[in-house]
């Protein structure tokens, strides 16, 4: 029995998983270190027995951890990139990453979302034991479209394309990829 439960924001999927049946709960959180919810999420974990629960963010995971006390709930904590600027910045940065290294020590595991990553956090000291690699899927039956030919609509039949899939942020530094594309253009012209 699947039960899902949020506390930061709703986010795109919840649509997806009210429609899928699975029971989906919504605790509010007030503040970023948010006692009451920490008390409701350990409610939560001992009534309706939680195995398992995964987080993705520095707060949810301390959330998660601390209300996961006497049970038996492991917790799994993603993380998907380098520090984004947007997320903490400054000292909170580094508070962030501290308390992150810290609680990869009592998370059941880390999962880093490529190899690179992986090497960055422990080096970071991530406990090495627990952090493994998991890449992100891809539905590609959701993604299945009506295709379109870009060359002859656009007219761009003689350019070379590359598409990016993946949400525009910090993390991923488009700029760089774009600015190295234009120098690969200049130096290799067709």
């Amino acid at each position: 029995d699947v039960k899902f439960l949020y506390f930061v924001k709703q986010g795109a999927l919840l649509d997806d998983f009210l429609k899928s049946g699975i029971k989906c709960f919504y605790i509010a959180r007030k503040k970023k270190i948010d006692f009451n919810v920490i008390y409701k999420l350990h409610k939560f974990i001992r009534k309706y027995g939680i195995n398992v629960i995964h987080s993705n963010h520095t707060i949810s995971t301390f959330h998660c951890l601390i209300a996961s006390i006497r049970t038996k709930a492991k917790l799994v904590s993603t993380v998907h990139g380098y520090l984004d600027k947007q997320y903490a910045s400054g000292n909170a940065r580094w508070l962030h990453l501290i308390g992150d290294v810290i609680m990869s020590y009592f998370t059941a595991k880390t999962i880093a979302v490529s190899n690179d990553l992986r090497k960055q956090l422990i080096k970071w000291g991530y406990n090495k034991r627990r952090v493994v690699r998991v890449y992100n899927g891809i539905d590609f039956i959701k993604l299945k479209t009506e295709k379109v030919n870009f060359r002859s609509q656009y007219g761009w039949n003689k350019y070379f394309i590359i598409g990016m899939v993946g949400n525009f942020n910090h993390v991923r530094d488009h700029f760089t990829l774009l600015r190295s594309f234009a120098v690969i253009q200049k130096k290799y012209s067709n």
